[in-house]
């Protein structure tokens, strides 16, 4: 399994996504 191009923060294509520290949102794209 490739990982997609890094986002704003390599959290993001984390999976289980975790809650960022901006509000705690979790992006999937």
């Amino acid at each position: 399994m490739t990982k997609p191009p890094p986002l704003k923060n390599p959290i993001e294509l984390t999976d289980p996504p975790t809650p960022l520290p901006t509000g705690g949102k979790k992006k999937h794209e």
